[in-house]
């Protein structure tokens, strides 16, 4: 479609100073190695302190003077046993957002997980969890589970309790015997077309094979993330103010246990369900489960989340910790007008018939009747120049 294009600048220029990068690193001995990088996006010179707080005491401050442009960079070695780091740009600036920047360390999440399973041998699922860092594995009977647990997350294998915990939940291959997700029937050998969640997107599901899928309706608290049509193959939602995931198939029927997705699954399931250690999520991007923050907000899974800081789960199961960081948003400079190319419009006739789409029929017809008409008088050259008739009539006399 050809059109017209310009280019509009809106506002006008303001100072900012932002922490752009704010991680940290593991070291030998298992120590940690805090870092911190401040850039100044305006176009004064400024003088701030960048303040640094270890598990909420005040552990370094460091002055600073930065030129337009310029960025300074601190690091820090962590004591043993630090669970939470914070830093802040003292005075103020046209977006606060980005004066402060937080990282939960690993100490703060428990990562007992409880398996409830008739299987009395590990099975590939109970691997899949247990290869996972920090994750400790408890397996009981269906007979020997009691709600009233501490673990940080319980994944029910084929078998769904009248009464569930106070904690994650991970359900596979629901049976029919529940009210949970009613089961109405079974499907087998489907594969996954549809996936709607990012954490899931870069798991390769082309090799595999779904078999003994459960087929169930998504509940008005859950949300379809990996989907063969319209058969939910997993889901992830809140259910009794916890979050909780579904596999609908079942993992030994199929052959996605010898494939690389299995591992890559699990782990993005216990992700969407369990706060991990130095998990960091951005400022606008929505909440995987349900959050709170340091002064009692409470956020929703599936809202947006809009201010930075520590927020705990509100299972109680842990911390996550959420920033700005990013120096193209930090930085609130115009931009330059960009080279727009115009582009012609399309050539029209005086009837204002559009030569683009034209049927080509007729102009072709015509071009092949002459091709024909001049390869005949070609064949027959000689008798016209003796002025004999063609091959297959009498000669006029």
């Amino acid at each position: 479609i050809a059109g017209d294009v310009s280019w509009e600048t809106f506002g006008s220029s303001a100072d900012n100073v932002a922490i752009v990068a704010f991680a940290a690193r593991p070291l030998r001995n298992n120590q940690q190695q805090l870092y911190a990088r401040v850039a100044n996006l305006g176009q004064q010179p400024i003088a701030r302190t960048l303040y640094l707080d270890l598990d909420g005491e005040r552990a370094s401050s460091e002055p600073m003077r930065l030129q337009p442009g310029a960025e300074a960079e601190w690091s820090w070695p962590l004591p043993a046993g630090t669970t939470r780091a914070e830093a802040s740009l003292s005075g103020e600036d046209i977006q606060p957002i980005d004066d402060r920047a937080a990282v939960v360390l690993g100490g703060s999440v428990r990562s007992q997980v409880l398996l409830v399973t008739s299987a009395t041998e590990t099975t590939a699922l109970e691997r899949a969890i247990r290869a996972q860092r920090g994750l400790e594995v408890q397996r009981v009977s269906p007979a020997d589970y009691r709600a009233n647990t501490d673990a940080a997350l319980v994944v029910f294998d084929s078998y769904v309790p009248a009464n569930f915990p106070a904690a994650p939940v991970l359900i596979v291959t629901p049976p029919r015997d529940q009210t949970v997700v009613p089961v109405s029937g079974e499907q087998s050998r489907l594969t996954a077309d549809t996936i709607n969640d990012e954490r899931f997107r870069s798991i390769d599901f082309k090799p595999v094979s779904f078999d003994r899928v459960m087929e169930i309706t998504a509940p008005s608290w859950a949300n379809v993330v990996v989907a063969s049509g319209e058969t939910p193959l997993v889901l992830t939602g809140q259910y009794n103010n916890q979050p909780i995931a579904i596999w609908t198939f079942d993992p030994v029927a199929s052959n996605i246990t010898n494939r690389l997705a299995f591992p890559l699954l699990t782990t993005a399931t216990t992700r969407a369900l369990l706060p991990q250690a130095n998990d960091r999520l951005l400022v606008g991007t929505i909440a995987p489960f349900a959050l709170r923050s340091a002064d009692g907000v409470e956020v929703a899974a599936g809202e947006r989340l809009a201010q930075p800081g520590i927020y705990q789960s509100s299972s109680g199961n842990g911390a996550i910790a959420v920033n700005a960081l990013d120096a193209d948003e930090a930085d609130l400079k115009p931009r330059e007008q960009p080279t727009i190319t115009t582009v012609s419009r399309p050539i029209t006739t005086d009837d204002e018939e559009q030569l683009i789409g034209r049927e080509l029929w007729k102009p072709l017809v015509i071009a092949g009747f002459i091709v024909l008409l001049v390869e005949w008088l070609y064949s027959n050259r000689d008798s016209l120049r003796r002025g004999r008739a063609p091959r297959g009539k009498p000669a006029e006399v």
